[in-house]
């Protein structure tokens, strides 16, 4: 696509994203406000505004007004996250820590502290899972919020999180990726009793 045509469209949307927010300041309980609520998290999305984005989903997957969007506003907010992740990523301000494997991991182990925005990430996944709980999409929100205190070295909340996706994905590849990362991470600890114990449960 032409970058000037993108820029363009990117304007567009950042003049939307103001109109609606001038509107929603102005005219907080009209009938409305939920519809351009949703609207206004759109612009701001499609505008490059993620972060923003992201918080405006989250205040419709939250509101008591209606409950049309509560499902793309609660996977919105993650997306929304994701690409501002992604952005940050690319230019170089953010680093998330890989996936801890033995060897690459300093014992004894110590956990990382979770960055500001990652927290809130990992709390959307956590909304996704608990209003959307009917959703296709629920193993992998699981997954992915334990993914995050796995990859942080915050194996006590990891592996409560990891068990429940392989509980219920057994039969299913992220189930078998959620056993894996718990067997990983004693293996890293050098903890035999819990590595016999794993590898035993995986197998059956």
């Amino acid at each position: 696509p032409d970058p000037r045509m993108l820029e363009q469209i990117a304007k567009e949307y950042a003049d939307a994203a103001l109109a609606y927010e001038k509107y929603l300041d102005q005219y907080q309980n009209s009938k409305n406000t939920y519809e351009y609520s949703y609207s206004y998290a759109e612009t701001l999305y499609y505008s490059g505004r993620f972060l923003d984005a992201a918080t405006a989903y989250e205040k419709v997957r939250d509101s008591n007004l209606d409950n049309k969007y509560l499902e793309d506003s609660a996977f919105n907010s993650v997306k929304a996250y994701e690409k501002y992740l992604e952005a940050q990523t690319q230019s170089g301000k953010f680093k998330e820590p890989p996936l801890p494997a033995d060897g690459k991991v300093v014992v004894p182990v110590t956990p990382i502290p979770l960055p500001d925005v990652m927290a809130k990430v990992q709390k959307a996944y956590d909304a996704f899972v608990a209003k959307v709980p009917a959703s296709g999409r629920l193993g992998t929100m699981q997954y992915k919020a334990a993914e995050i205190d796995f990859k942080y070295l915050q194996w006590d909340k990891a592996r409560p999180r990891l068990e429940q996706v392989l509980t219920t994905y057994c039969k299913e590849d992220i189930g078998a990726n959620a056993g894996n990362a718990i067997l990983v991470s004693y293996t890293i600890e050098k903890n035999l009793d819990k590595i016999e114990e794993w590898a035993n449960k995986l197998k059956t």
